[in-house]
């Protein structure tokens, strides 16, 4: 199996797997490997294992400088900032949606996947909306509509998101203005599912089309068999409770156990 290990730019990416969750940020490729004779996952992630611990550290302090350089708009004050990654419980908690149109219907499916109760106010509804099933307030917002909410997604004109932002921080809860970084303290990301796995990218609200961007590059990086992976570190994850392996040698181990998996596919043919 091979594939192409493309030159993807600075973006921030956060992936989970059950409670675990990372965040990368690199300026650089994901990687520099020569697709001459490392151009299989195999070759990749053996790679990968067997840097040099120096190497490691060095490109941690590189992430780390440039976590501090990412920019983030604020209600309040514009200052440089890092975001904090982050994957929110939704089940059974209720969600406010203010605005009703095509944007706000985008959000919906996604919101109820993750089990939210939704509310959506707006004084007219799209067509979308209406057929969704949530529960629908035809008016205009009020500031006490947020309470009781656990994340507010704010998908009106600019005017009504600025009310919706202020009686937000006014209670302490997140809201995402879609397309709008002004009025907003929470940020959606470009999400891919695959295999039990949730990659989330951001780019602090100033180009969603570029997160989308860079999610299909990924989407297209990744393996289709990435439940086997999942698989096999389940299965090193029991052995190394068991002999107290420290983290510190899980990953290079994982590394390539995973690369295994496609060294004996390869003696098979």
């Amino acid at each position: 199996m091979r594939v192409s290990l493309s030159a993807l730019s600075r973006a921030r990416i956060t992936v989970r797997r059950g409670s675990a969750a990372g965040t990368l940020t690199s300026r650089r490729p994901v990687a520099r490997v020569q697709p001459a004779d490392r151009a299989s996952i195999a070759g990749f992630l053996l790679f990968t294992a067997t840097r040099p611990a120096r190497r490691i550290e060095d490109e941690k302090r590189r992430e780390a400088k440039t976590r501090r350089n990412d920019v983030r708009v604020d209600i309040h004050e514009s200052r440089t900032v890092p975001l904090f990654p982050l994957f929110l419980k939704l089940d059974g908690r209720p969600v406010l949606v203010v605005g009703a149109g095509t944007v706000a219907a985008s959000k919906l499916a996604s919101l109820a996947e993750a089990g939210a109760e939704v509310t959506v106010v707006a004084p007219a509804m799209a067509d979308p909306v209406v057929r969704s099933g949530v529960r629908l307030m035809r008016r205009r917002f009020r500031p006490s509509d947020v309470d009781g909410a656990w994340l507010v997604i704010a998908a009106a004109t600019p005017a009504v998101n600025r009310a919706v932002a202020r009686a937000c921080a006014r209670r302490r809860v997140f809201v995402n203005a879609v397309d709008d970084p002004a009025n907003a303290s929470a940020y959606l990301g470009g999400v891919l599912r695959r295999g039990g796995a949730t990659i989330a990218i951001s780019t602090s609200g100033r180009a969603p089309a570029l997160a989308g961007l860079l999610r299909e590059g990924l989407d297209a990086l990744l393996p289709a068999d990435l439940d086997r992976w999942f698989r096999r570190a389940d299965t090193l994850k029991r052995r190394w409770r068991t002999r107290g392996v420290p983290m510190t040698a899980r990953r290079p181990e994982l590394a390539a156990a995973i690369a295994q998996l496609y060294a004996r596919k390869e003696k098979t043919r």
